[in-house]
């Protein structure tokens, strides 16, 4: 079958969109089988569940956390004083 990227191709899969990458993570290729073989979100960005490529954060905020599943909303020049 086709399968979409975003999502994986588990064992007895009957969609391409059946069955998306977990929140915190991305997948930019399509044929991956597992869950695992999702890629972790890079920090600077999130990932919603089911995303293609890691979003960056908007202007002026920042995410310092790797497989961020949402967007941190924390302005930049407050990251560092944590």
């Amino acid at each position: 079958g086709s399968y979409d990227f975003g999502f994986v191709c588990l064992k007895g899969t009957k969609r391409g969109t059946e069955f998306p990458c977990p929140a915190g993570t991305y997948n930019n290729r399509t044929g991956l089988e597992r869950k695992e073989d999702c890629v972790p979100c890079i920090t600077g960005h999130y990932c919603p569940q089911g995303t293609t490529n890691p979003i960056e954060c908007p202007r002026g905020t920042f995410n310092d956390e790797l497989s961020a599943k949402v967007q941190n909303t924390t302005p930049t020049h407050l990251v560092n004083k944590k």
